[in-house]
């Protein structure tokens, strides 16, 4: 229980050796179908993108993307080229977010 109502966390865990594995099966689907029925909304956090098959496969089962963009970390032809790849993979981009690490 979060304190606030209508608002729930699910944290990811323990780390496991073969992320890819564990969440490639139907279990994740699964969980994600299932939240979508229970709550009218679900977020869920992802490593980066480019560093990341994780974020391939979540992007693919969930409703929208928003992208986070370091600023100075990267170039224009680098977000064109995220903003490219979720295309690819039918991933809608609700928007994007310009960070600022250290902030």
């Amino acid at each position: 229980s979060t304190g606030i109502e209508r608002l729930a966390i699910v944290p990811a865990g323990e780390g496991v050796e073969d992320p890819m594995a564990l969440l490639s099966g139907p279990g994740l689907a699964a969980f994600v179908d299932a939240a979508r029925q229970r709550f009218g909304h679900l977020v869920v956090d992802a490593p980066a993108f480019q560093r990341s098959a994780v974020a391939s496969l979540l992007a693919g089962l969930v409703e929208g993307t928003v992208l986070v963009v370091g600023a100075g970390l990267h170039s224009h032809t680098q977000v064109n080229e995220m903003q490219r790849e979720l295309r690819q993979l039918r991933a809608r981009t609700l928007g994007i977010v310009l960070s600022e690490p250290g902030r």
